[in-house]
């Protein structure tokens, strides 16, 4: 192994602070996560460790749909795949049940807005 991976690792603090708004993560953030967990599932200081840690790595997590499914592409540029010549061919078009019709849309419309999906107008 070269050099210390762990050398600059922040070490977990014994008393964690009281929640504070730090970078990406805020108030709106803190609800949420709370919610998606139970109050039976961490003791009060474990989450107040959880909410200090969270804020101190905060830009590490995607808090909207804009932020998901990508990397900085200033770190991770885009890859270009190089495709040898072929015949295309075109698979038959698949229906969307009607129930889910506009739910799918939006999915697939704020994948577009997150540049995850890009349009294209390929046969495949």
């Amino acid at each position: 192994m070269i050099g210390e991976a762990l050398k600059n690792m922040p070490r977990l603090l014994e008393q964690p602070p009281e929640f504070q708004t730090k970078g990406y993560y805020n108030l709106d953030h803190k609800e949420k996560l709370d919610r998606a967990h139970s109050l039976g599932f961490l003791w009060s200081e474990e989450r107040k460790l959880m909410h200090w840690l969270v804020a101190e790595q905060n830009e590490a997590f995607a808090w909207d749909d804009i932020e998901w499914g990508k990397f900085k592409e200033e770190f991770f540029p885009p890859v270009e795949i190089p495709i040898v010549a072929h015949i295309l061919w075109v698979e038959k078009l698949f229906r969307i049940l009607p129930v889910i019709y506009k739910e799918v849309c939006k999915m697939i419309k704020r994948k577009i807005d997150a540049g995850v999906y890009e349009l294209s107008n390929l046969l495949y």
